[in-house]
Formats: structure tokens, sequence, C-alpha cells
């Protein structure tokens, strides 16, 4: 409306790219502020930025990615509530979100939330304080409040959406029977597909390594996140009742890089048994093998295999490396030898958007 005189293919391409940019600035700016090593922070703002769903659908389906910036705004602002009572970012990032993306905005609330309950809980442990029912009760209302108001603000637009919505589409049918309840290892929903989060095997190894993590905290974040991954209810909800599609679980995708941030965290920090290690790469091999891959390309099945493959022998130079560097006191081939795991799931991500565009 401001710029009616800007064509708008133009238009259109000019602002995808800014918020593409957008996005990994955000992103960037966000993990930033959480204490990661810099080498972590860099290359997880990669791996964000270079996901299939996130580049497919910068110039493709633009409304599946278009609100990420300000979903990640929202992020930054939720740190800045729980930490010093400022609420402006984090309503101001919500707001945006819900008028640039009412349908995924209701994901992104979701993520907010989550992602509030694991900073509230690993803050309140840093701390040392004991949480109360009626103190986390109080608190959870006031982190509530900037997420309602921009619901109330953006109202105007929402409630003739609801209406329009309010229904479902004509010629789908979605089972309303149990089986929207039973977990179910749907590996396109994650891996490889523009149309899911589009991430490599590495968050797999990631998710199953965080079930051994023994912060509330994070066992919060972990848990909730592998159940509303495999859960189809959760898909067919955020879909406003429509159908089951793994398009509205983008959303996840700046959590679910930070949870691999938070990763290559403990991997630095934490020496441990080579078997403890190389277990989850394990387990994501057999959960490949024996995962529902049927919606996937055959080159992604292709690249599923050979990604796990590599990461595991990848985990193996890094537990090398970093014993190493141990042994000869050298701290910095220690934090070094991370990029042996960071640095081919980017390659990989690269490489099948390459493919994917051909």
């Amino acid at each position: 409306y401001l710029f009616p005189f800007i064509p708008m293919d133009l238009w259109v391409m000019g602002s995808s790219a800014l918020l593409y940019a957008a996005d990994a600035v955000l992103f960037y700016r966000w993990i930033s502020k959480k204490g990661l090593h810099y080498g972590n922070c860099l290359f997880t703002s990669l791996f964000f930025t270079c996901s299939t769903a996130l580049l497919y659908h910068s110039y493709n389906q633009l409304m599946f990615v278009n609100y990420m910036p300000f979903l990640c705004m929202a992020l930054w602002g939720v740190d800045s509530f729980l930490e010093k009572g400022k609420p402006l970012l984090y309503l101001s990032g919500v707001f945006l979100m819900i008028m640039t993306s009412f349908y995924f905005s209701i994901g992104g609330i979701l993520v907010l939330i989550l992602y509030g309950l694991h900073r509230y809980f690993m803050l309140q442990d840093s701390l040392g304080k004991k949480i109360r029912f009626l103190d986390f009760l109080r608190d959870g209302i006031r982190f509530l409040g900037p997420i309602l108001t921009a619901i109330l603000l953006s109202a105007f637009f929402l409630v003739p959406t609801a209406m329009a919505l309010h229904g479902g589409r004509e010629g789908e049918t979605t089972p309303t029977d149990l089986s929207l309840f039973i977990p179910t290892v749907k590996l396109s929903s994650i891996l490889y597909h523009p149309y899911a989060i589009g991430l490599t095997t590495l968050i797999l190894t990631v998710l199953i390594a965080g079930l051994a993590w023994k912060r509330r905290g994070e066992r919060i974040l972990i848990w909730s996140t592998i159940l509303i991954l495999t859960i189809p209810f959760f898909s067919y909800l955020l879909n406003g009742g429509l159908y089951i599609r793994d398009k509205v679980l983008i959303p996840f995708l700046p959590v679910l890089c930070y949870l691999i941030a938070c990763y290559m965290q403990k991997q630095q920090e934490e020496a441990r048994p080579l078997w403890r290690g190389l277990l989850p790469y394990i387990l994501t091999i057999i959960l490949i093998f024996t995962g529902n891959t049927e919606s996937m390309p055959s080159f992604s099945r292709f690249l599923l295999a050979l990604d796990v493959v590599i990461m595991a022998g990848c985990y193996l130079l890094f537990y090398e490396l970093t014993r190493f560097g141990i042994q000869t006191n050298r701290k910095s081939l220690r934090t070094g030898s991370v990029l042996c795991l960071l640095i081919p799931p980017i390659l990989f991500l690269g490489i099948y958007d390459q493919s994917f565009q051909t």
C-alpha cells in the first residue's frame, strides 16, 4: 500500500530476499546471547539458514517462511522478558508474526510457550530457586500476557480468518480415530523435505541424545518437541483441523537448531566414554532404516543412509581429536574438533538443495 509504484514482481523478490537475510541475522543475534561458543553460534546459524524449508520457500511459497524473522525476534524477546522483564520485543515479535502469517503463527506461539518453559526452568535452576506451584502459575500468566495482548491487537484480522477456516476444506478427509494419538516416526516431517522442517540426520541424533539430558528445562524442551513431531494430532490441531500436513512444523526450525547448538556445546565441555557419545548415532542409523521414508524422494532416502554413516564416522574423528587435545593440553584443538560434526551436515544441505532445484 505504501509503495504502489513498485511492480509486484520486484516487490516480492526484494522483500523475500530481505526476509531471508533478516532470518539469518536475527537467528544469529538471538543464539549468540545464549552463552554458547562463537563457532557453535556461527555454524548453527548456517545450519538454520541452509535448511531446505527456509531456503526453498524463500523463493517459492513465501507464506511458509515469511513470518520467521518475527518468530526469531519473539524468541529473543522471550529471553529479554524472562531475564529483564522487558516485554516490548516479545510482544512486537508475536504481533508481527500474526500479521504476517496468521496460519503459521499458531505453531509459532506454541514454540514460544515451549521455549519459555525451557528458559524459565533453566533460569530458576541457575539461581538455585525452588519452584512452587502458585509462583509458577503466577509467572505463567504473566508470561502469556504479551501473547494475549498481541492476539487482541490483531483480532480485527484473526476473527474473519477464523470464520473462513471454520468447516475445513471441501474434498479432504482426515482420520478422527485413535490413530491421531499414536506416535509415528515420519522422517519426511523432519529431514530433507522442503514442505517440512528440512534438516539432516544430525537433528535425530541430537533429539535421541537429549533424552539423557538431566536438567529440567532441557528435558521439557526435548520431550515436548519429540511428542509434537511424532504424534499426528498436533499436526492436525496446528493445521486448524483441516488436514495433517507437515508444513505446519516449520516454525520449530529455530528451536531445533538451538538444540543442535546446545548439543555441540555439551560435546565440547563434557568428556564422556566413546560408547555413550556414539550410541545416539547408532540409534539414528537404526531409526533411518526402520522409520517411515515412503513419502520422501528416492534421492533423499539415499542421502539419509549416506548422511548418517558419514556423521557416525565424523563423531569418531571428533572423539579422537578431542582426546588428543586433552592429552596434549591443546584447548583450541578440543574446541575446533567440533567442526567435524558441524561442517558435514551443512554440506549435505547444500547438496540436497541443489538437487531439489534441478
